[in-house]
């Protein structure tokens, strides 16, 4: 097998976030002013258990944040984009210039 440059793993990274359906309707739902865990789940109609899931891959990548109130976790948006490729990431795949 060939090594495989970091960009690459980042792109094949970035494309399993957004291979779940689940997890881009939770990210969009999230937004910059946050939701609740239970509250995101109701709205994308999913259990509690499976956003939370989500949430944690989401976290993990850096795509959202939270802060804890009481028992409860207040998701918001970090500020990164959630793109599979950059331009210098795309011509960087394909060697054009």
């Amino acid at each position: 097998m060939r090594n495989r440059s970091a960009d690459v793993d980042v792109m094949i990274a970035r494309a399993r976030l957004l291979s779940s359906p689940t997890r881009v309707a939770l990210w969009c739902a999230v937004g910059e002013v946050g939701m609740y865990a239970s509250d995101l789940a109701s709205s994308v109609g999913i259990s509690r258990a499976t956003a939370s899931h989500h949430l944690g891959i989401l976290h993990e990548a850096g795509l959202i944040r939270f802060t804890r109130q009481g028992r409860h976790r207040l998701y918001v948006w970090t500020g990164e984009r959630m793109a599979i490729l950059t331009e210098d990431e795309l011509q960087a795949a394909t060697g054009s210039a």
